[in-house]
């Protein structure tokens, strides 16, 4: 099963993961890891419901799992499943609980976390708390930091902080100028001049 998954098999993968799964053994460290993996192979196959019962079965079996990243992953690989579903609630809970890893603090993974911590807050229109998330991975310099400080100045401007915006916005574009989000910056300069009544 991991083989096809390496090899991108998703559907051999999922297929001899289930075998394994059907298998009457007391091994539960195999058993967990089988439904982790085979929640990944759903994933990717777009089987969101039953990628979801694999990582929740994984994470009630996690404890039996050496090792500590993968009994963090269950959590945020379940939060991905929320978020596609725009679940945005269950999706924070679980980037929550992925988040509180203590070895995960300051991975890329974590910091993507955080980014999407700062989406469901604003898509659930709380954008004091969005801008709070953004700011960590703004900070942070990541690979996620461009995103972080778009977001961040994005968050400013629906807030009606014109000038901060700006600010934050000059900043991503003089940090990464070749970023892709470098395009996006100056529309939103342009647009947020216009809101200041600079023409």
């Amino acid at each position: 099963g991991v083989q096809d998954f390496v090899n991108a098999d998703y559907v051999g993968a999922n297929n001899n993961f289930t075998e394994c799964l059907s298998i009457n053994t007391n091994n539960t460290p195999i058993k967990a890891q089988a439904s982790f993996w085979r929640g990944e192979s759903r994933y990717h196959l777009d089987f969101l419901t039953d990628a979801a019962e694999d990582y929740k079965r994984f994470n009630s079996l996690s404890s039996s799992v050496s090792d500590e990243h993968l009994q963090a992953v269950g959590n945020y690989s379940l939060a991905y499943v929320y978020f596609k579903k725009k679940d945005f609630n269950r999706a924070a809970a679980s980037f929550d609980k992925y988040i509180s890893y203590p070895k995960e603090f300051g991975s890329e993974t974590y910091y993507d976390a955080i980014s999407r911590l700062g989406d469901c807050a604003y898509y659930n229109r709380d954008f004091v708390k969005a801008e709070s998330y953004y700011s960590t991975v703004a900070d942070a310099g990541c690979n996620s930091t461009p995103y972080g400080l778009f977001q961040q100045a994005f968050m400013m401007g629906l807030q009606k902080r014109y000038s901060e915006k700006q600010n934050v916005l000059d900043k991503l574009i003089a940090i990464y100028p070749k970023n892709d989000y470098v395009d996006d910056a100056w529309l939103e300069k342009g647009n947020t001049s216009i809101l200041q009544g600079e023409n």
